[in-house]
């Protein structure tokens, strides 16, 4: 298949994997609200997901270096996850089979991502520096879904996101069935030998640090987005609106993305993206009304969208090509997989016990801790490249 037409499948494949997922992974935390859980059980359910997904992120990546069949990989997954979503459907109002269909549901949907960024960046052929534009595919169909999803909620009930992401998903399938790649094949290694290889990498295993600090208040923030919008009399279509405003400034992010990152140094962007997260966590704790925390979402699609594209390009750059789908799955499991456990548990019990309030100073102490953290990072960084030059 030519380059520029697996570039636009690779894009329309992006496209479809968000505008699918934001039938279901945007609401039903919404949806498990409604139904009467507590925040502590949502976080409960949330971290379950999450622990089985960064156990997804090591055993499909694992899979996936072995077989080099990416690809095959990621459709077996995704298959997986459409029965599972559909599985949610009957289990969502019993406590046990609930947590166990959303623990499942975790386990193949978090690595997806991952699986088909590693896809993408070991594509002969294949430009890697338009990742960047691909991905903007991702904010573009995650931006309309929501848009206008959030009001279909609204008016026909939460059981709407379990069809929707059945039949969306579905055509997301086939779409990633019918396009051929040749993919970059390695010599086959021990799984150990990758874990070791990865731990010794001190710019790996700095930047995971990093991901996984910016990622706490990121999936603090989104796993209990009902919550922020009911404090200030706001509902399920002021989710979708947000999420919705934050994804269509990620596709402007994208679509600039390689221009940037030419131009401004990884380190710097991660700086830069460190202010930032900052802000919009600052400006969200005191934010009086849905339209507010609304535009606070668009600092939310360019500190993403800066981060995202330079983050995937610098764990390819710092790690050898043989070892790219397990660099990426484990930077997946560390960036939304652990933060995202840290951040339940401080939502799940912070909200409960406490109120929102507190769980707003906990995420804008985090936020300062990682903007000073990347900020010794740049600063290190500067200093060793001036000393080179000297």
């Amino acid at each position: 298949m030519h380059t520029h037409r697996i570039q636009i499948n690779f894009t329309i494949i992006q496209f479809l994997l968000w505008f699918s997922w934001g039938t279901f992974g945007l609401f039903y935390i919404a949806y498990l609200e409604n139904l009467g859980y507590s925040s502590k059980l949502i976080a409960l359910t949330i971290i379950m997901s999450t622990v089985f997904g960064v156990m997804g992120q090591y055993v499909l990546g694992f899979i996936s270096d072995k077989t080099s069949k990416i690809k095959y990989v990621f459709l077996v997954a995704l298959l997986m996850l459409i029965l599972f979503v559909i599985g949610f459907g009957f289990a969502a109002k019993h406590l046990f089979p609930m947590i166990m269909v959303m623990s499942l549901i975790g386990f193949v949907w978090l690595p997806l991502e991952s699986l088909l960024d590693s896809w993408i960046l070991s594509t002969k052929g294949l430009d890697s520096s338009l990742y960047g534009f691909m991905r903007a595919g991702a904010s573009f169909g995650f931006a309309i879904m929501t848009l206008f999803f959030g009001g279909f909620v609204i008016k026909y009930g939460y059981d709407i996101i379990v069809y929707a992401y059945v039949v969306t998903a579905g055509f997301l399938w086939i779409m990633a069935f019918l396009t051929k790649t040749d993919t970059i094949k390695e010599p086959h290694t021990k799984e150990k030998i990758y874990v070791k290889s990865l731990l010794k990498n001190k710019a790996y295993v700095a930047i995971l640090i990093y991901s996984m600090l910016l990622f706490i208040t990121h999936m603090g923030i989104n796993n209990f987005y009902i919550y922020v919008f009911k404090n200030i009399g706001g509902n399920a279509s002021h989710i979708g609106i947000s999420a919705a405003f934050a994804a269509f400034t990620e596709v402007i992010g994208f679509i600039y993305a390689r221009r940037i990152i030419s131009k401004i140094a990884p380190l710097k962007i991660f700086l830069i993206v460190g202010v930032i997260t900052f802000f919009r966590v600052y400006l969200l704790t005191i934010a009086t009304t849905p339209t507010q925390a609304i535009l606070t979402a668009i600092l939310q699609g360019i500190g993403f969208s800066l981060f995202l594209a330079s983050f995937k390009l610098y764990v390819v750059k710092i790690t050898p090509t043989r070892l790219l789908a397990s660099a990426q799955t484990i930077a997946a499991g560390v960036t939304f997989g652990i933060s995202s456990i840290i951040a339940s548990l401080l939502g799940g019990f912070l909200i409960d016990d406490y109120g929102i309030g507190r769980f707003y100073d906990i995420m804008n102490l985090v936020a300062l801790i990682t903007l000073i953290y990347i900020g010794f990072l740049f600063l290190d960084d500067y200093k060793k490249r001036k000393s080179l030059v000297q």
